[in-house]
């Protein structure tokens, strides 16, 4: 494979630093071939598959623009739509909700190419290139639909929403020696980023029209049932805190009715809040509300999540300020129906915040007055003080 080898640097976190890229001009987009460019350097395939690929990642910005890259030079000659999803790093349960969103829709999603890179795995390769904590695997359930990734416990989502069982799907491992023999990739020495070298050419081999079996070797599916374990998630498990300080919590959404009160509490018991259940983030502002969190199940048992909130504001922050000290992905939370007590000390709360914070207001706004008042009264001072001067000069 002829290569201009452009040093691009790839990370999963700040603290994981990667090989660099094989490709050439793949730190940069606007550099690949045009549409129509021949590529002699990739063997034949068969015929490219019509469809999309889509990728679920935990890189930063710049990583996911050279993953996207590293795909759209293999597929510089009859490009495909990729579209890219940023989730929070290392959280397995938020790339779950997000491939739940794509393949709940089984006609769309069976015609996509998942390429998924969330792996607290990454850097555990061995000298053979091998990930010793999970195998690099690509998928095709029944209904067609093909996920690239680590075997981790989120490729079990298409079971759940009819795509078929994982015991009938074709399952392969991905071979790097492969990858370099169809010229998809080269071998540098020292690999780390799987999304790089494995995920990424593995994922656009496909779309250029390559078998599994000219991709990877082939895995019995009972093996790889027992590596990809079941779901480890716990009812009322913190997963993911956004930007905005909303949680969304593992737990079956249907058992609260719409227009309840939830009491959440910590581990310690502490109550964090009392929530409206409501369908949308329609109350007014302030109001702490418990919504959906995910659309369709992610596990093979009747439940989802709940999105806790604050409309216009954000719970986190207001937590931090009730117990004293943050919250964190991971913590689990004791989720029931609010009683009447718990109802009246969260308002007292409420009501108590509400008039601490319009006390510092009206405080505030005295000390403004104040300060302007002895601005105003210094400017009158000065004034006086030089007209004063200036006559008794002129009386002189």
């Amino acid at each position: 494979m002829s290569t201009l080898k452009n040093q691009t640097s790839f990370s999963d976190t700040p603290d994981v630093q990667t090989e660099t890229s094989v490709y050439p001009n793949a730190n940069s987009r606007s550099n690949l071939p045009n549409k129509g460019t021949v590529l002699p350097d990739f063997k034949e395939s068969g015929e490219q598959l019509s469809c999309q690929i889509i990728t679920i990642a935990d890189l930063n910005s710049e990583s996911l623009n050279q993953q996207a890259a590293i795909m759209e030079y293999i597929l510089a000659d009859n490009p495909i739509p990729i579209r890219t999803n940023k989730v929070e790093n290392f959280n397995l349960t938020a790339a779950a909700h997000t491939l739940s969103a794509y393949v709940e829709d089984r006609i769309s999603s069976s015609k996509a190419i998942f390429v998924i890179t969330i792996d607290p795995h990454v850097g555990q390769n061995d000298e053979n290139d091998s990930n010793v904590g999970s195998k690099r695997v690509m998928i095709q359930y029944p209904s067609g639909l093909i996920l690239v990734g680590p075997a981790r416990w989120y490729m079990r989502v298409p079971e759940f929403h009819g795509h078929g069982k994982l015991a009938e799907a074709k399952v392969y491992e991905i071979s790097l020696e492969k990858l370099i023999g169809l010229r998809l990739t080269e071998k540098r020495g020292g690999d780390v980023f799987d999304g790089a070298s494995k995920f990424a050419p593995a994922g656009a081999g496909i779309a250029r029209g390559y078998g599994f079996e000219q991709l990877g070797n082939p895995i019995d599916t009972e093996k790889i049932e027992e590596e990809i374990e079941k779901s480890p998630l716990r009812l009322g498990v913190i997963t993911e805190s956004c930007e905005f300080g909303n949680l969304r919590v593992e737990l079956d959404e249907e058992q609260f009715q719409i227009g309840c009160c939830i009491a959440v509490r910590d581990a310690r018991g502490t109550l964090l809040c009392v929530a409206k259940r409501t369908s949308a983030f329609s109350e007014e502002k302030g109001t702490i509300v418990a919504v959906n969190g995910s659309k369709a199940m992610i596990t093979d048992h009747a439940k989802r999540a709940l999105y806790l909130a604050s409309v216009q504001g954000n719970l986190a922050q207001v937590i931090h300020g009730k117990r004293g000290f943050p919250i964190q992905v991971g913590e689990h939370l004791s989720i029931t129906n609010a009683t009447p007590q718990e109802i009246i000390e969260w308002q007292r709360y409420v009501t108590f915040q509400k008039v601490n914070e319009l006390v510092c207001e009206l405080v505030h706004q005295k000390l403004q007055r104040l300060r302007d008042t002895i601005v105003t009264n210094s400017l009158v001072a000065s004034m006086l003080e030089y007209v004063y001067n200036n006559l008794q000069n002129s009386a002189e």
